[in-house]
């Protein structure tokens, strides 16, 4: 975006020597291969907690509603939920 933030690059999700490795081990059968690498590339969700006694907390509040927030309003229809984008606690 236009926040003066760095951009962010997405990670490779594939490599031969690594799926090489895990079929070796044979702990996926060979029918279930294709979905199990597929589940390994799938985005993980972002998760960070804030405490809410610690010294800057009501500073990290107040900067994610106005620098991490506002540009979620601008997410996708559904691809959002309202668990992933709520701030709990005070400050």
């Amino acid at each position: 975006g236009d926040g003066g933030g760095k951009s962010y690059v997405s990670s490779v999700r594939e490599s031969a020597s690594y799926e090489e490795y895990y079929k070796a081990q044979g702990i996926v059968p060979e029918g279930e291969w294709d979905e199990f690498i597929a589940a390994l590339k799938r985005p993980l969700p972002i998760t960070f907690r804030i405490n809410g006694s610690g010294k800057y907390a009501s500073f990290l509040h107040e900067r994610l509603k106005v620098d991490f927030m506002k540009n979620l309003s601008d997410a996708p229809e559904g691809k959002l939920s309202s668990e992933g984008a709520a701030l709990v606690g005070g400050g």
